[in-house]
């Protein structure tokens, strides 16, 4: 239960959105399915004056434009796993289908929400970096674009400035490119230890971006024949270890060569 009074709003725009948050950013919280948020409202650790909701503001699509996928800010993991454009990233709909906190959470979360929470120990940093997606952020300005790499500053820190919401999330399909995606978690309820995606062209080529383990996402390249190799250079790209209650931050990097291979052998 939410002890404290706040002011929710629901616009019917993201436009709209974007002027109310613009009214009073600093003591506002916007929420696409609130399992962040509202959880920790109501464990007192957020108290805003005021919640947009963006349920009703357009922003819950997937569509495949010019050779990449659109995914709105309200998209829930279960909308990926069953849409048609999404099919075309199969590393988007493993991690989207194998996410933490089952059918419920899937139903209700969003990749967006997650994106802007911005834990490194979760899916979707590392996938978004991996996949070389680009976020649209609003503003009453206007709109702007931020590389999923130059997006997450650290932990639970992105580059979303005040005043701005997420609007949508790009990412281009790999043509000629074997995807893949694996995660290590401790228990089938936890949150992520380590997540690998990889790209692996038809030359054999390999790049593979690490989550969850460093505090941002790490990408490294090298050949998919080598995978030594690029165990070596995914361990030696941990520099800033990320450390929270379910992972000591150099266990994390040790595992890292690990789970690059892993998600290269998902790719092939």
């Amino acid at each position: 239960m939410i002890k404290n009074r706040f002011q929710y709003l629901a616009p019917t725009s993201v436009e709209e959105a974007a002027n109310l948050l613009a009214a009073s950013p600093g003591d506002t919280e916007v929420i696409g399915g609130g399992t962040w948020v509202v959880v920790e409202m109501t464990a007192g650790d957020r108290d805003p004056r005021r919640v947009i909701d963006l349920k009703n503001a357009g922003l819950r699509y997937i569509r495949e434009e010019k050779g990449a996928v659109v995914i709105g800010a309200r998209a829930t993991y279960t909308d990926v796993v069953r849409s048609a454009a999404a099919a075309k990233l199969p590393a988007l709909v493993a991690m989207a289908a194998g996410v933490t906190g089952g059918g419920q959470l899937r139903n209700r979360a969003t990749l967006g929400g997650s994106a802007c929470y911005g834990n490194p120990s979760s899916d979707v940093p590392g996938l978004l970096v991996g996949l070389g997606a680009t976020l649209t952020v609003r503003s009453a300005g206007g709109t702007r674009s931020i590389a999923a790499a130059d997006f997450f500053t650290g932990p639970l820190r992105t580059a979303l400035q005040t005043g701005e919401l997420l609007e949508s999330m790009t990412i281009p399909v790999p043509a000629g490119m074997k995807q893949g995606y694996y995660k290590f978690k401790l228990a089938e309820s936890s949150w992520p230890i380590c997540t690998g995606t990889a790209l692996v062209g038809a030359d054999g080529s390999a790049t593979v971006t690490i989550g969850a383990a460093n505090c941002r996402p790490v990408t490294v390249t090298g050949s998919a024949s080598d995978l030594d190799g690029l165990a070596r250079a995914a361990e030696a790209a941990i520099t800033s270890p990320f450390s929270d209650t379910l992972a000591d931050g150099e266990y994390r990097k040790q595992i890292a060569g690990a789970i690059a291979k892993r998600a290269v052998k998902a790719a092939v």
